[in-house]
């Protein structure tokens, strides 16, 4: 029988070879050039709080206080998902609240993330509705802006999760969510634009509650939209589009 060591070995290296790109989530960046080191692989694989690139000072603490900011305009989703940006920060030992979108600089000492919605002065001209981007800038005492943008509901939805990921939070399952006491906060500024390279992403029904979606999405039972909607949520988060 085939040693599944050697075998997942293997496997790290032939996705290594094959990649045109790689990042956590499987999604290359706007050149769309480069081939994947097997230790990017291996990182994206294990998904593990281990895998981001971290460090363990810095210069300036992180902010404690987080505004949120997005336009009461934008789509429901695009809502929920600065709701869960929220959720996630205050978990992370932040406090943080959502408020209206402004234009304000960097503020010292405030932690700001800018959710951009689309209106009419806002192209972030990016080149598919699931393409996003994760921009920041740090100013005196630890202040930092962090600005969201996608190129569609979509891809503002991940820029929101994968903003997230890349501070330490994981969405295991649909009923488990991890998120490390502190964010995980890397060294560098925040510099990010990714677009898929595979349309259509998602999980398969059976990897999770199999007979409760089964009854909401094939039997329309009401008792289970909730299961449903927590499915469908789980797939988002984790930079699925199906």
């Amino acid at each position: 029988m085939p040693n599944p060591r050697s075998q997942r070995a293997l496997l790290l290296a032939a996705l290594a070879l094959s990649s045109s790109s790689s990042t956590l989530h499987g999604c290359g960046d706007s050149a769309g050039s480069g081939v994947a080191d097997v230790a990017d692989v291996v990182a994206a694989d294990t998904h593990s709080p281990d895998a981001v690139d971290v460090v363990t000072s810095e210069p300036a603490p992180i902010p404690v206080i987080w505004q949120v900011e997005v336009t009461a305009a934008a789509e429901p989703a695009a809502l929920w998902a600065t709701d869960d940006v929220v959720f996630a920060l205050t978990q992370m030992g932040r406090k943080a609240t959502r408020v209206d979108l402004t234009s304000r600089p960097c503020t010292k000492k405030l932690g700001l993330v800018r959710f951009v919605a689309p209106s009419a002065s806002a192209d972030p001209g990016l080149p598919t509705d699931q393409s996003w981007r994760i921009a920041e800038e740090r100013c005196e005492e630890g202040g930092r802006l962090v600005t969201l943008e996608g190129g569609g509901l979509l891809g503002r939805q991940y820029a929101a999760y994968d903003f997230l990921h890349r501070i330490g939070a994981r969405f295991f399952h649909p009923e488990e969510e991890w998120y490390p006491p502190v964010p995980l906060w890397p060294e560098a500024e925040f510099d990010v634009e990714r677009t898929p390279f595979i349309r259509w992403r998602s999980a398969s029904l059976h990897l999770t509650h199999p007979l409760e979606l089964g009854d909401v999405f094939r039997l329309g039972k009401p008792e289970y939209e909730l299961e449903g909607k927590r499915y469908i949520d789980w797939q988002v988060k984790n930079l699925a589009s199906y």
